[in-house]
């Protein structure tokens, strides 16, 4: 999958070399839905996550298969079952920051992306909040939204509707390096 991204990185990102680029290989994805049954989490550190502090371009890719469970049989029927994960492999975010800023202000940032997230092969425009921490050498990106099922037609039958959230929260957090050019 990094190879994917890296080749898209340079060639969707790339198209504006003047501009610094970022990535990510090990971003931090966890998803939590609170259920009158029991909660459901998982947790990935194989997110990656590309971003052109020019352009403002940003793009973020994860595996569904690589979200870990506490339970192997949940981790099963979430696969199988509801994400359907065989068929639709990926979940991507590609958007820009709306409120782009200078990235030569050493600081925190509360900050809009706006694009196209595909979950499930559903493609649905979206605005979420980020926080971007720039440092010298490094970005940490931090964001937490919530997701609705039904929203990327993800099926959830009625025999376990007390077991599955219909809304997901996801939470982002990410160290971004310098791509030397």
């Amino acid at each position: 999958m990094h190879k994917i991204l890296s080749i898209y990185t340079f060639i969707f990102l790339g198209s504006n070399l003047t501009g610094q680029l970022w990535l990510s290989k090990d971003a931090t994805i966890t998803i939590f839905s609170k259920t009158p049954l029991e909660n459901i989490n998982a947790k990935t550190q194989n997110g990656s996550i590309a971003l052109n502090e020019r352009s403002g371009k940003v793009v973020v890719k994860m595996q569904i298969k690589s979200l870990n469970f506490p339970k192997k049989l949940m981790q099963e029927h979430f696969n199988e079952n509801y994400m359907e994960s065989d068929k639709y492999p990926m979940a991507e975010f590609d958007g820009a920051i709306q409120n782009l800023p200078s990235f030569s202000e050493q600081k925190t940032h509360e900050l809009r992306v706006k694009g196209t997230m595909t979950i499930h092969g559903v493609k649905r425009e979206v605005e979420i909040p980020i926080s971007l921490t720039i440092n010298k050498n490094k970005l940490i990106g931090q964001s937490k939204f919530k997701i609705k099922c039904v929203d990327y037609k993800i099926d959830i039958p009625k025999l376990v509707v007390k077991n599955i959230a219909e809304e997901i929260e996801v939470t982002i957090l990410a160290e971004l390096n310098q791509i030397k050019k």
